[in-house]
């Protein structure tokens, strides 16, 4: 694991405690506002996801190298 997600997921847990000692209720409301939030964008992120997919199947890996070139973004 890259040690800037070791970083970030240290500090997330960090957070997540002190806002559990400061106020259980607010932290359980904001964790169960947050999963709604991700449920309602799941349905639609895994469709995007198959359709860029099934779209991208059938072009090889060189055409899609050729076309914005190997030193795109350089």
């Amino acid at each position: 694991m890259n040690s800037n997600a070791v970083i970030f997921v240290a500090v997330a847990v960090a957070l997540l405690l002190l806002s559990l000692v400061m106020d259980r209720g607010k932290t359980f409301t904001g964790f169960k506002r947050g999963w709604q939030m991700f449920h309602k964008l799941l349905l639609p992120f895994l469709n995007i996801l198959i359709i860029v997919s099934v779209a991208l199947y059938p072009i090889p890996p060189s055409a899609i190298e050729e076309y914005p070139g190997a030193g795109a973004g350089r």
